[in-house]
């Protein structure tokens, strides 16, 4: 069992518990457990949030089902889930004043959402972020990954990060860049949405210039790898861009996670910038999770969420992705 004042991240098993203990519930009534990952616990929209249409470039701010009662020490950590970003979604989280979420956090939660690139139609119930908890100061819980016996060759450790460099050398077709368009893409009903009409495939094998705004979904060089099942355990997070690329900023890695990792890519807004294979994008963390204890679920196909194995574009579109 964890011991109480073990640093780190809180696993599957322990969010559970907080639940049923009344730290984390719902406004409107349970928190389904399939809302609970390895690592974090995705956040819904509430039910007095209104059905509407968010616009390229406007934001809105909408309160969440989720209510807090933290204990004293414990930090968060959420953002846009990747499915947000991929549908062209910025997404922050903030206290029911508006503000970052304080350690020990009592409250209603918020969501400043903005539209980057596309008309999204957003709506109650709909998951588009989610936060994940340590036990103390994430900084505590950080490890050298370059020790790690699953990351012995042929990855890039600067101050106790792993730099990710963009993949454009699949062939035939490496991701997908945002296009123009007056369809609006539906988050209320998954999987029906035709990613052709929002995206259009990015030719590979060679260099490319990305205009001002917009969205790519690309992939990385490398791969991540699992824990053995001795440990350390541990989940990732991107806490910063390398370049004038910006990533989905601290976009959470489940614990289970392997494969290249696709990310979201926001160019400049002004100007235009050429990709390159091999160009440093980012840089991932690795915090241990509390007391070296594994959760009770990976992160995978039980959560319909795959986008690690290969690029795909997640459940809001009809046809994923290739």
């Amino acid at each position: 069992m964890m011991q109480p004042n073990a640093p780190g991240i809180l696993p599957s098993q322990t969010i559970r518990k907080m639940i049923g203990g009344g730290l984390i519930r719902s406004a409107s009534g349970k928190i389904p457990d399939e809302r609970v990952q390895a690592t974090s616990l995705d956040l819904t929209l509430s039910d007095d949030s209104p059905t509407e249409t968010i616009n390229p470039g406007a934001s809105r701010l909408y309160h969440l089902d989720e209510v807090f009662r933290l204990p004293k020490g414990i930090h968060v950590a959420g953002d846009g889930r990747s499915r947000s970003a991929k549908s062209g979604l910025c997404a922050s989280l903030l206290d029911e004043g508006g503000g970052p979420v304080q350690p020990g956090y009592r409250g209603r939660l918020m969501l400043r959402v903005e539209s980057r690139c596309h008309r999204v139609r957003v709506g109650p119930g709909v998951s588009l972020a989610h936060v994940r908890f340590y036990n103390g100061c994430p900084e505590e819980s950080r490890i050298d990954p370059s020790g790690l016996p699953e990351y012995q060759k042929g990855y890039d450790f600067r101050e106790r990060r792993m730099v990710m460099h963009l993949n454009l050398n699949d062939g035939g077709c490496p991701g997908y860049m945002a296009i123009r368009t007056r369809n609006v893409l539906d988050t209320r009903k998954p999987g029906t949405n035709r990613w052709e009409d929002f995206y259009a495939t990015v030719e590979g094998r060679k260099p490319f210039l990305a205009g001002p705004g917009g969205l790519l979904v690309l992939d990385t060089i490398e791969e991540l790898k699992s824990a053995d099942g001795k440990g350390p355990y541990y989940a990732c997070t991107m806490p910063a861009s390398l370049g004038p690329l910006r990533v989905n900023a601290a976009s959470l890695v489940e614990f289970g996670s392997t494969g290249r990792h696709a990310l979201e890519i926001y160019p400049p807004d002004t100007g235009t910038t050429i990709l390159t294979h091999g160009q440093e994008i980012c840089c991932i963390e690795f915090n241990s999770i509390a007391g070296n204890e594994p959760p009770d679920r990976v992160y995978g196909p039980h959560n319909g969420n795959t986008n690690l194995s290969r690029i795909l574009l997640g459940p809001f579109f009809l046809t994923p992705g290739y």
